[in-house]
């Protein structure tokens, strides 16, 4: 059975980890972003640059090292019951740029 849910660095995300590696300005990220997918499901790609249909965004709450898998990280967000109105199919993680980092 294929994995329904999955996340990947954008391309731009990518390029941005590389230069923060390389000395370069810290990758900031600042916020989390849902999407509807215009009503459709969507398929992400590492060349995304914004979600198919933005529909609401928030600062990030904490971005921290996952305990259990120290190559990945954990963005919090908080949604306030009174969000919504829309189904989620997409999210966006974005630096204080406003580059999509990773989807």
């Amino acid at each position: 059975m294929a994995q329904a849910y999955f996340s990947l660095v954008t391309t731009n995300g990518k390029i941005k980890l590389a230069q923060s590696a390389a000395g370069g300005d810290a990758v900031v990220i600042t916020h989390f972003a849902i999407g509807d997918g215009n009503g459709a499901e969507t398929n992400p790609t590492a060349a995304s640059t914004a979600l198919v249909r933005e529909v609401w965004r928030t600062p990030v709450e904490s971005v921290i090292t996952d305990p259990d898998n120290p190559s990945a990280i954990l963005v919090t967000a908080i949604i306030p019951t009174n969000a919504g109105g829309w189904w989620m199919r997409e999210f966006g993680i974005f630096d204080q740029a406003g580059s999509m980092i990773a989807v």
